[in-house]
């Protein structure tokens, strides 16, 4: 497999995660309200999970499973760059589809990161991985993300009622089940 590339935005650097961001990682993910919107991380999250978290991922990308990504908000001054979130794409190889997921530490919300990350991953899933078509979910609970979706040209495919439940402890959540074919994606970008 070739080397997970590095994709770069206006704002942002989107770069393999490597083992020096699990601390990163463990103080932005260990967040309870970020935690209640995402289905792999659970609160309290903390280095050890990090560590765990990270190691998955050289596998996954060699194996072809998935290319996940450290979002980066550059600062163009000094050139340095803060880990801010995370976003990646589950690959399913056999119907050429992935799944993007994404997460931004809380203190970056409403800044515009995920959606300039979102659009520079699918023009990555689409033109480098040619991709035929993303998907993506979101809680109905978290408005936010479903604008996102709807900002990178993601078209709401199904509501999935009572489908998504945190822990044994919590209600049931409705999911909102988003797609994009790579053709509206190139027509849209022309």
């Amino acid at each position: 497999m070739i080397p997970q590339p590095t994709l770069r935005t206006q704002r942002l650097q989107l770069r393999p995660f490597s083992a020096q961001d699990a601390e990163r990682v463990a103080e932005l993910a260990n967040d309870e309200e970020l935690s209640r919107n995402l289905q792999g991380f659970d609160f309290p999250y903390g280095i050890e999970d990090a560590n765990q978290w990270l190691g998955d991922l050289v596998s996954e990308w060699e194996q072809g499973r998935s290319a996940v990504f450290a979002i980066c908000q550059s600062d163009s001054e000094s050139a340095l760059s803060e880990l801010v979130g995370s976003i990646g794409i589950v690959l399913d190889p056999q119907s050429n589809r992935g799944e993007l997921g994404y997460w931004i530490g809380r203190s970056y919300w409403g800044q515009g990161i995920a959606t300039e990350a979102c659009q520079s991953m699918l023009d990555f899933a689409f033109n480098q991985l040619g991709l035929n078509k993303v998907v993506a979910e979101c809680l109905d609970r978290n408005p936010a993300s479903a604008r996102v979706m709807e900002k990178i040209g993601m078209l709401q495919e199904g509501f999935l009622q009572k489908h998504f439940r945190k822990n044994v402890t919590e209600e049931y959540s409705d999911v909102r089940a988003f797609g994009l074919l790579k053709a509206a994606w190139n027509g849209r970008m022309s």
